[in-house]
């Protein structure tokens, strides 16, 4: 909703020495929502420089589409989520992944590098681990110790099946080999 893609776009943008373009929502009706490729595209559109052309760029991802579908692979590549087409700064088909984000040539850190230098490049990293980490703060949880430490009722229950398995264990080897206890 607006409240949370505002949330991450100006979590991530702490720093921007400008006005933050903000994308129009891609559902409107009953209630407006924003999809990811829109908090990507986001953040690329307000990070590239002022009077400069916003990124073009077009890439492979390292999942592929076997991975997404059960069904015969799609022949139209602008319809498969394994490549990335980015138009305008905009973030049209794909997911990111080591290939866009990792150390690889002509990954989208690479680009960006490559197009509109070091700084611009670095600001994007810094406002993507940002916005990863305003998305964690909505989606993700937390555990303590106590969380995974097993309870004293657990541990009866758990040490109960095992002993029962034991007899069981004891009980197939007796009518398997007799019951006399000599197993060789």
């Amino acid at each position: 909703n607006r409240n949370q893609y505002q949330k991450i776009i100006y979590s991530a943008l702490v720093d921007n020495d400008r006005l933050i373009v903000c994308l129009p929502p891609a559902i409107q009706r009953p209630v407006s929502l924003w999809t990811g490729k829109q908090i990507v595209s986001s953040l690329l559109i307000n990070c590239t420089p002022m009077n400069q052309d916003y990124l073009n760029m077009q890439g492979k991802s390292k999942i592929t589409e076997k991975l997404w579908t059960d069904s015969q692979p799609c022949s139209d590549p602008y319809l498969s989520e394994d490549s990335i087409l980015i138009r305008s700064g905009e973030l049209l088909i794909g997911i990111f992944d080591k290939n866009q984000l990792g150390s690889s040539s002509y990954g989208l850190i690479h680009v960006f590098n490559e197009i509109y230098g070091g700084y611009y490049a670095n600001k994007l990293l810094s406002v993507l681990g940002r916005a990863c980490i305003a998305l964690l703060q909505y989606t993700g949880f937390s555990m303590g110790v106590d969380d995974i430490v097993c309870q004293k009722e657990s541990l009866e229950i758990r040490e109960k099946l095992i002993e029962e398995s034991r007899e069981s264990e004891v009980r197939l080897m007796n009518t398997v080999f007799g019951k006399d206890g000599n197993f060789s």
